[in-house]
């Protein structure tokens, strides 16, 4: 699966992305695996067992905004694998 990261629509490149799946009775950032976009935005997964699964990423940006140092846009993206 491949997936594109933009942000204002430039691709993210060089950016981690972290990905997992939940599995009963273990909290799946045990499980999370990172990866980093290409210079394209793009970063591929292969999901490797059905369930439900998640992608995310967090951009941080210098905020022009006095009193404020950074702006955090956050992505999650969850879908399921049978």
């Amino acid at each position: 699966m491949r997936y594109k990261f933009l942000s204002s629509d430039q691709p993210l490149s060089n950016h981690v992305v972290h990905y997992s799946t939940s599995v009963p009775g273990i909290d799946a950032h045990e499980n999370e695996s990172s990866t980093k976009t290409d210079e394209n935005g793009i970063m591929t997964m292969i999901p490797t067992q059905a369930g439900n699964w998640y992608v995310a990423t967090i951009h941080m940006v210098k905020s022009p905004e006095e009193g404020v140092d950074y702006e955090s846009n956050w992505a999650t993206l969850t879908f399921g694998v049978k």
